[in-house]
Order: C-alpha cells, then structure tokens, then sequence
C-alpha cells in the first residue's frame, strides 16, 4: 500500500482531536511492502525506476520489465531508502504531536511466509 498518504491521513485525524486527552492506538495492517517507491523519481536521472516500462514488448517472458537509468539499482535502492526515512519521519512525528507516552503505534505484516516487512517493524519500534 501507500503508507506516505496514509500517514498524513492519519495525521490529520491526529491534529483533528489534539484538543482531547485521550490515548491512541494505531494498529497499522498491511498486505505487503510498502508501494510508494513506484511512482518516485530517481533524484540523479528524473526516472521512475520502480515503474513498468510500457514500451518493452515482453511477450515470451510475461515479466514486467522496469523502467532504466544510468545507475538503475543504486537509485532503486536510494528511493526505498528515501521513503522509509519519510515514513519512519512521519511516525515519530505523529508521536511528537500527541505525545509519545500517549500514542501507541503497532504493525502487523500479512502475507507469504517468506515475505519481509522490514519497513513495519522499524515503524512497529519508533515509538516508546
């Protein structure tokens, strides 16, 4: 999913009902990675690496094909990075807002038994 826009949701319901003293719980549920880096540019080159490159005909492998740049892989690894840092940014900011004593934040990954949720957990550890 899209956890980027989903946190500034969340945040503004937040910000809605800061007035209140009340404790919050997220319970944050997710299907698998995170998608934000698709549609993100390369810093370097101004290329959507992560998207699919609509114009490579593929028609013996049946696989997506990514979009290239000169240092495809460096700048795929850089937006992943780039977006965990703006997520984990986002959640401490969310215990900022309401107080890290008074926000409780909690991840849950569902899915393939081999999949990894790297990006929840350091979300799931952020806050005290």
């Amino acid at each position: 999913g899209h956890y980027l826009p989903a946190l500034d949701l969340l945040e503004q319901l937040l910000v809605a009902d800061n007035d209140q003293a009340s404790r919050v719980m997220v319970f944050w549920l997710s299907d698998g990675r995170e998608s934000d880096h698709i549609k993100e540019e390369c810093a370097l080159h101004e290329v959507a690496v992560w998207a699919e490159d609509t114009e490579y005909q593929y028609i013996r492998t049946r696989r997506s094909v990514l979009n290239q740049c000169p240092s495809s892989q460096i700048c795929r690894q850089a937006i992943q990075q780039d977006i965990h840092e703006r997520c984990l940014a986002k959640v401490q900011r969310l215990g900022d807002l309401v107080g890290q004593d008074t926000l409780s934040f909690s991840t849950v990954g569902f899915g393939p038994a081999q999949e990894d949720f790297p990006l929840l957990e350091a979300m799931g550890n952020k806050l005290p």
